[in-house]
């Protein structure tokens, strides 16, 4: 399956988009300090993604709460994820990109999945040439 020009000029906006969205939208900033994902709220979640720290706080009842202090842990890693996923304007990108190819483009999962990655090249020429600008 071969890209058409379409095809890879949907890839770049893909790149623009994850450019903006992680360095200048205040929209998207706003959307993070909603869902707890801005830097502040990181601290937080890594406090309660640790076995130790919940070993303090609980003391005996560690194993008697351990599914939920378990279940607590994954969600907070998981933010923790999140977070430094939408912090990565490539990361986003990748993720933009092979979103657009498998639902607007119609490509297959995999072939989506393996094309999406010309989208974190298109960041990089994209950052380059805001930096001679």
């Amino acid at each position: 399956m071969i890209l058409g020009l379409t095809t890879i000029l949907g890839l770049a906006a893909a790149a623009e988009l994850s450019r903006q969205v992680v360095h200048e939208s205040e929209l998207a900033q706003s959307i993070k300090s909603v869902l707890l994902l801005d830097g502040e709220s990181v601290g937080r979640w890594k406090r309660w993604g640790s076995i130790k720290s919940w070993w303090e706080i609980t003391g005996r009842w560690f194993f008697p709460l351990f599914p939920l202090i378990l279940l607590t842990i994954i969600l907070s890693q998981s933010m923790r994820l999140l977070a430094s996923v939408l912090d990565c304007d490539r990361c986003l990108g990748y993720h933009f990109g092979w979103v657009l190819l498998y639902f607007f483009f119609g490509y297959a999962l995999l072939p989506s999945l393996v094309f999406a990655p010309i989208v974190i090249l298109w960041v990089y020429v994209i950052e380059k040439f805001k930096l001679k600008n």
